[in-house]
């Protein structure tokens, strides 16, 4: 967390003399193997993720990066045709906050290769429903809040639409993992994952 925040304070003091530039990005991910979610009928869920980050130079872009992600998994059984029985259901919302950088080794050129990398913070709040069980108690016993680190790291093809528009895309990969402690109790999860990243970068 202290190299976190040193990198928040460098992006903020380089934003002076620096230009800007926003990311809007769509991450489908899909579990690897030993992640919680991997275990689930839906092993992919998606990131809607947003960042503002400053050129410190032609090669060079740091800030910081927040992502949001929404999983919801269902077990059901079909009753007939457009009917389903739901036994059960788990909600995970994942927000990440980060600080991320970009590599781009050769912007002059209209399509080029970028390196983009981010760290941080991962929160994870998990809710589950059991209607087929009628002790509340065992069904919630791993549901609350688990927090731990994130890390991504994405290879990506850039293309520049405009003076000031780029569209980009390429595979990522996605490591985080989380505790959640109490009396008597420690749980940790994984939310490992590859994927997808692809979106669109405004320079302002």
């Amino acid at each position: 967390m202290r190299v976190i925040k040193i990198l928040t304070l460098m992006s903020v003091a380089a934003s002076v003399y620096a230009s800007s530039v926003i990311d809007f990005a769509i991450e489908p991910t899909r579990a690897l193997s030993g992640s919680y979610m991997h275990a689930k009928d839906r092993k992919v869920h998606w990131t809607i993720a947003g960042e503002y980050g400053w050129l410190l130079n032609e090669h060079l872009t740091l800030g910081p990066n927040l992502n949001f992600v929404w999983h919801l998994d269902k077990n059901r059984n079909t009753v007939d045709y457009n009917t389903y029985l739901v036994h059960s259901k788990e909600r995970v919302i994942m927000i990440p906050v980060s600080v991320f950088i970009i590599v781009d080794p050769i912007p002059q050129y209209m399509i080029h290769p970028v390196l983009h990398a981010q760290a941080g913070y991962n929160s994870v709040f998990i809710s589950n429903v059991n209607y087929n069980s009628s002790d509340k108690n065992a069904v919630k016993e791993f549901d609350g809040y688990y927090n731990g680190i994130i890390g991504k790291f994405s290879l990506e093809c850039m293309v520049d639409v405009g003076k000031s528009i780029s569209l980009f895309v390429g595979p990522q990969w996605q490591f985080s993992t989380t505790e959640r402690r109490g009396k008597g109790y420690h749980y940790e999860r994984k939310f490992n994952g590859f994927g997808l990243r692809f979106g669109v970068s405004a320079l302002l």
